[in-house]
C-alpha cells in the first residue's frame, strides 16, 4: 500500500523546496515528472512507507538510476530521481514530520551532490532535509562517515555499537592440515644440513591428503590426485586459505541497543581488535630492523607461531591485569630502547 503523490502535489512541494535551477537538474537527468521509476500507469509517483498512526517507516529510495547498482545505493554525482526527492519532500510538506531519523549506517542522503561543508540551498541534502530536526542512528565502528552524515545532513548521531565479535569456530577443523604443513616445512627447511627429497614429498603428499579430505582443493582449484604431491607454491596457498579460515573473525551475536556485551564477548572482541594490529606491529619493527623480510607473510603459519602466538599470549596477560603498562613495558615487547620510544 504505497502513497501515490500526484502532479500537483509534487509541483507544490518542488516550489516551496528548490530553486527552479535545482529542479531542472532533476529534468535534465530523469525526464519530466513522474519520470520512470516507482510510477504508475496514470501518470503518479509511487513512495513506499508503513504508516502507524503518527509514525510512518520508509525505506531510502534509491538516490540514483541506470544499471549501477552501487550508485543507487549509496548516490551518484547526478541530481537524485524523483522518487527519491519525492520521498523526502512528502516528509516535510505531506506527512508534516516534527523530525526525521535515518536509521542505519552509510545511507545516500548525505553523498547527494554538491558540496562537502556550508551546505546552502543549492545543496541537495540541505534542500531534503529542509529544516525538520534530523537524527541519525549510526555505527560507532564507522566515525568518518558518520562525520558526513553530521555535517552534510545535519544530523544529530545516536551511536550504537557493533555485534561482539569472536573467532570462528574452525580452527579445529584444520589442525591436523595445520600440523602437517609444519611438519612439511621443517622437511624442506630444516635447521641443520640439507633436505631430503624422499621425506619433503612424503610430507608433501600427506598435506594433500588431509587438503584433498577437507575439500580445499576444490576451492583454490588443485587438483586431487593422491600420488603426486603439491609443489612448495601450492602448500602454501593451501596452508594461506587454512590460516586464513582458522583466524576469520565473526559476530558473535546481534546487539540490541543499550544492552551492554556479555563479559565473554567483551573478551572475545578485545581479541578480535588488538591481537592482529600487535602482531602486524611487531611484524613491521622486525622488518624496519632487518630481523624479517616481506617474504615472511607469505607463510602464514611461518607468520601465525612467531607473531600471532605470542600477540595473544600479550592480550591475555594484559586482560588478567597482571601486568602494568608503562613506557619500559611497551620498549620491552617493542624490542627497542626509550630512545626509539621517545
Amino acid at each position: 500500500h504505497p502513497l501515490f503523490v500526484t502532479e500537483p502535489e509534487y509541483t507544490s512541494w518542488v516550489k516551496q523546496a528548490l530553486r527552479p535551477e535545482k529542479y531542472a537538474e532533476i529534468v535534465a537527468a530523469f525526464g519530466e515528472f513522474p519520470g520512470d521509476y516507482m510510477v504508475t500507469d496514470d501518470g503518479r509517483l509511487g513512495v513506499s512507507r508503513i504508516q502507524f498512526g503518527n509514525v510512518v517507516i520508509m525505506p531510502q529510495p534509491a538516490a540514483g538510476g541506470g544499471t549501477n547498482e552501487f550508485q543507487m545505493v549509496h548516490g551518484t554525482d547526478a541530481a537524485p530521481p524523483h522518487s527519491y526527492v519525492a520521498a523526502y519532500l512528502w516528509m516535510q510538506y505531506g506527512f508534516k514530520a516534527d523530525a526525521l531519523i535515518h536509521f542505519g549506517t552509510h545511507g545516500s542522503l548525505e553523498f547527494t551532490p554538491k558540496k562537502q561543508a556550508a551546505l546552502c540551498d543549492l545543496d541537495w541534502a540541505d534542500r531534503l532535509v529542509g529544516s525538520v530536526p534530523h537524527f541519525y542512528v549510526y555505527s560507532i565502528g564507522n566515525v568518518g562517515e558518520g562525520m558526513i552524515a553530521k555535517r552534510r545532513g545535519y544530523a544529530t548521531l545516536q551511536s550504537y555499537l557493533t555485534p561482539p565479535f569472536m573467532e570462528s569456530k574452525v580452527r579445529g577443523i584444520y589442525r591436523n592440515l595445520m600440523e602437517q604443513i609444519k611438519v612439511y616445512n621443517q622437511k624442506l627447511y630444516p635447521e641443520h644440513g640439507k633436505a631430503d627429497f624422499r621425506e619433503v614429498e612424503k610430507a608433501a603428499l600427506a598435506v594433500k591428503r588431509l587438503t584433498v579430505s577437507l575439500g580445499i582443493h576444490r576451492e583454490l582449484g588443485l587438483d586431487s590426485l593422491l600420488t603426486v604431491p603439491y609443489s612448495e607454491e601450492e602448500i602454501t596457498r593451501v596452508e594461506n586459505f587454512a590460516d586464513e579460515l582458522a583466524a576469520e573473525k565473526i559476530t558473535g551475536q546481534l546487539y540490541t541497543m543499550g544492552v551492554p556485551y556479555e563479559r565473554k564477548r567483551i573478551v572475545s572482541s578485545v581479541y578480535a581488535m588488538t591481537v592482529d594490529p600487535i602482531a602486524y606491529g611487531l611484524y613491521g619493527l622486525d622488518k624496519l630492523t632487518g630481523k624479517v623480510d616481506a617474504e615472511l607473510l607469505k607463510r602464514k603459519v611461518v607468520f601465525s607461531t612467531r607473531y600471532m602466538e605470542p600477540a595473544r599470549k600479550l592480550v591475555e596477560s594484559l586482560l588478567s591485569g597482571k601486568k602494568r603498562v608503562d613506557d619500559d613495558f611497551i620498549c620491552r615487547v617493542a624490542g627497542i630502547s626509550p630512545e626509539d620510544l621517545r
